[in-house]
């Protein structure tokens, strides 16, 4: 059985930081109470009977969920644009807005701006340690270390150079756990960093 840490190397982290800054950013509100407040009221609402009231991922449905709900007390995000997997807040508002693909977890794109915000300032008001961006830093060789958001350097022309060089990076970073055809249905059992079975993303049906 195989444990997946995420961060999980520099080039997946840097195409994840690209595609949550794919979005057009909306300009997000200043935190205030009537605001969390708003956003608890409707985490009681839409999100408690998964995620638990508390935010543990312990809500009556999260028997019935496979991957598990995310446990926002422990917070530690899989789709974060920083080293150190500390969301921002537009990490979880595109996460919000989008939904989790491959999860049960829908898009809650149809909510108004300021109650997706409501809901990430709620969210993050449940984590056991505040979650602080800190300074951007690089890692080292081997991916550990680094801090802050990701500065992906801008993408190079793709030719056929580029091409080959690409599925050289699959075969060797990635195709253990999405397999050679990208469908991730290999016989490799994983578990999370919760130690919840967890799976890889079928990518022939999209990031």
């Amino acid at each position: 059985m195989k444990r997946i840490f995420l961060p999980i190397g520099l080039a997946w982290a840097s195409v994840l930081a690209v595609a949550l800054t794919q979005t057009a950013e909306l300009k997000a509100p200043p935190v205030s109470p009537k605001l969390v407040a708003a956003g608890k009221q409707l985490y009681g609402q839409q999100c408690a009977a998964c995620h638990g009231t508390t935010g543990r991922g312990d809500g009556e449905a999260a028997y019935l969920l496979y991957p598990k709900p995310r446990d926002f007390v422990a917070a530690r995000y899989r789709l974060v644009s920083t080293w150190d997997r500390v969301p921002t807040d537009q990490d979880l508002f595109e996460t919000i807005t989008r939904g989790m693909p491959g999860s049960a977890m829908p898009s809650w794109g149809h909510l108004t701006p300021d109650q997706r915000w409501g809901l990430v300032y709620y969210i993050k008001s449940l984590a056991e340690k505040p979650l602080a961006i800190k300074p951007q830093k690089s890692p080292a060789a081997d991916g550990s270390g680094g801090q802050g958001v990701i500065q992906p350097p801008p993408a190079p022309p793709f030719d056929a150079a580029a091409k080959t060089r690409a599925l050289e990076l699959y075969k060797d970073a990635c195709a253990s756990c999405h397999v050679a055809s990208g469908r991730g249905d290999g016989t490799e059992k994983q578990i999370d960093d919760e130690g919840y079975p967890t799976r890889p993303r079928d990518l022939t049906a999209g990031i």
